[in-house]
C-alpha cells in the first residue's frame, strides 16, 4: 500500500524541479531582454535618450535665494533647477547634496559618470552645473589637520 503514495511524492517532486527551472528560464530571458540583445551598447542609448536642458526653462525668484527646496533638499541659487533636473536623472540629489569636492573633484566625477555610468555630454551645462555644485557642496573652510601629539591605538 506505500507505493501508491510513493509515485505521488516522485511525480510532485520532478513537477516542481521542473517548475524551478522554468521560472528560473523566464528570470533569465526577461533579465537579457531588459539589458538589450548582445552586443548592444548601454551607454549609446543612455547618450542618445540625453535630454536637452535650456537654462532659461528655470526662472529663478530671487527671494528664494539661498533656502532649502522641500523637495530635493538643494540650495536654491542659481543653475539649481538646472542641476536638479540634470542630475537628478540618474540618481537621488541625495548623493550629491551630502557629497563635498572641488570644482575639480566635482568635474572628475562628471568624467567617470561619463566614462563608466553613461552620462551624455553636458554641453554648455556643465560650468553651470560645476559653478552650483563648486559654489554650495564644496569645500567652505579647507583646512589642515593640525594634530599637536600623536598616540598610537592598541
Amino acid at each position: 500500500m506505500e507505493q501508491p503514495d510513493t509515485d505521488i511524492t516522485k511525480r510532485l517532486l520532478k513537477q516542481t524541479n521542473r517548475l524551478g527551472w522554468l521560472i528560473i528560464l523566464v528570470c533569465i530571458v526577461t533579465i537579457w531582454l531588459l539589458m538589450g540583445a548582445p552586443g548592444t551598447d548601454y551607454k549609446q542609448k543612455t547618450i542618445a535618450s540625453a535630454p536637452q536642458i535650456e537654462e532659461e526653462d528655470f526662472p529663478l525668484d530671487s527671494s528664494m535665494i539661498g533656502q532649502i527646496d522641500s523637495e530635493s533638499g538643494m540650495i536654491i541659487d542659481t543653475h539649481w533647477e538646472l542641476t536638479k533636473v540634470t542630475c537628478n536623472q540618474c540618481h537621488s540629489p541625495k548623493l550629491f547634496t551630502q557629497t563635498r569636492a572641488t570644482r575639480e573633484g566635482w568635474k572628475e566625477m562628471f568624467i567617470w559618470m561619463q566614462e563608466t555610468q553613461g552620462l551624455w555630454d553636458l554641453g554648455e551645462s556643465e560650468p553651470k552645473i560645476l559653478d552650483y555644485l563648486s559654489k554650495h557642496y564644496g569645500y567652505s573652510n579647507p583646512q589642515t589637520l593640525q594634530v599637536d601629539e600623536w598616540y598610537e591605538l592598541d
